[in-house]
């Protein structure tokens, strides 16, 4: 755990010298003394501490905490509480389009707290608009489809990222 600890701190380090974005997307998870899969809120504090102002966004990690049967809203309460600024999911499952009743029930339970949810795994611009049925940016109104987990995952096409920022643009 400590040498992934340093990987993400050279990461950052080295993002920081102008070779990347803008923002620091990591997770870090460990079990209770339950055996119960939770947030590693140390080692998410040290993280956040080391971005020095950065936006923070735990990656899809917290999909382990949501399929694995723990509770997700004492997860987000511990993300908020460490500082994050959102956090990138598919609601536990492997493509977020087949989850949307789990992420809208996990946007409307944020919907009043800090964090953003960004929608990533699986979602591009053919199928997002299932997912998108039924948001309304009053409703969910810290909810988007993420487009930047794309770039990382699939290296899609120029064209295919600017449908999906044209329709995140269409929900603000």
């Amino acid at each position: 755990m400590e040498t992934q600890i340093k990987d993400h701190l050279t990461e950052y380090t080295f993002s920081r010298g102008g070779y990347d974005g803008h923002s620091f997307i990591f997770g870090a998870l460990k079990k209770d003394q339950g055996g119960k899969l939770c947030v590693d809120k140390e080692v998410c504090r040290r993280l956040i501490r080391s971005a020095e102002g950065m936006s923070c966004y735990f990656q899809r990690a917290i999909d382990d905490v949501i399929s694995s049967g723990t509770g997700w809203k004492e997860a987000l309460v511990d993300l908020e509480k460490c500082g994050f600024r959102g956090i990138l999911t598919a609601g536990g499952k492997d493509n977020a389009v087949d989850d949307k009743e789990g992420i809208l029930e996990m946007a409307r339970y944020m919907k009043d707290r800090p964090l953003e949810l960004a929608v990533g795994g699986g979602v591009r611009s053919f199928n997002v608009r299932p997912l998108l049925d039924g948001w309304s940016g009053d409703d969910v109104p810290n909810m988007m489809p993420h487009s930047t987990c794309l770039m990382a995952i699939a290296s899609p096409e120029d064209k295919e990222i600017a449908r999906l920022l044209d329709l995140n643009r269409s929900m603000a």
